[in-house]
């Protein structure tokens, strides 16, 4: 290689970096973009349209203020926030020990592959009109159909992975299935476990917000019976800024979760 080449890659290397760097300042500027584009489409529409049942921004905009002098808002918030979390948690931990066992008992595997491929496949609408006839705690199941079969996909297909990896060094060893899941699978499965549970969360809070509003309890507390109660009341204005500050939650949520779990992953790698 001559020095002309050398220096004409470390010039192309150079370039290819700023342009890297470039992008990764103007991404947040497009977004921006994007967002202002959609704000005055919606009040366009709203204009357009000219009815209560959507209102402009500048109705929604001071509706979305007083929601924070509200003490149901802030309970409505927390409320979801911990059917979420404590949900996701036992769903989780119910996911792990099935993908687990899963990866170590191929009949057991098989037994489980019609249930999650029901959980999956079944339509959350359906799920929740059906399953408000049957029991009080609709939002609590959804969430347990949605997160579940997503940990349990992870878990098992990490593990399986692992498996195959250290299965002559096992064999050798001659150690039991009970002791191969406890020191070797899961311990090298948790990253993915915690990935598989990040993923989980954003789709969780939006099924959850749709159950709640399904559900149509005025007497709960939850950001999605706040939505129903204000559509009950036809006062669209405030579902409007609900709906807004719903939206701003779960991408807010989004975005967090999309960091910590490129955090994981590089850590991983």
């Amino acid at each position: 290689m001559t020095i002309n080449s050398f220096y004409a890659i470390i010039h192309k290397m150079k370039n290819k970096a700023k342009v890297i760097k470039e992008k990764k300042y103007l991404t947040p500027l497009y977004i921006t973009i994007g967002v202002i584009f959609l704000l005055i489409l919606f009040e366009v529409i709203a204009h357009i349209i000219s009815t209560p049942v959507f209102p402009p921004l500048e109705k929604i905009i001071p509706a979305i203020g007083k929601l924070f002098t509200l003490k149901r808002f802030y309970l409505s918030f927390i409320a979801t926030l911990v059917k979420l979390l404590v949900t996701a948690l036992i769903s989780s931990i119910l996911g792990l020990i099935l993908g687990l066992i899963s990866a170590s008992y191929e009949r057991f595997k098989n037994i489980l592959k019609p249930l999650m491929s029901f959980l999956k496949s079944f339509p959350t609408v359906c799920l929740v009109l059906v399953l408000v006839a049957l029991t009080k705690i609709t939002e609590i199941v959804v969430l347990v159909f949605i997160i579940l079969p997503i940990v349990y996909e992870a878990v098992t297909n990490s593990a399986l992975e692992i498996g195959k990896r250290y299965n002559d060094d096992l064999l050798v060893d001659n150690i039991k299935t009970s002791s191969k899941i406890l020191n070797v699978l899961l311990p090298l499965t948790l990253p993915s476990f915690f990935v598989s549970i990040l993923q989980s969360l954003g789709l969780g809070l939006k099924a959850l917000i749709m159950a709640e509003v399904l559900v149509g309890t005025t007497s709960r507390y939850g950001l999605g019976n706040m939505l129903n109660n204000a559509y009950i009341n036809s006062n669209f204005t405030r579902m409007f800024a609900l709906a807004f500050v719903s939206l701003i939650i779960v991408l807010g949520l989004d975005v967090l979760l999309t960091f910590i779990k490129g955090r994981i992953e590089k850590k991983i790698s």
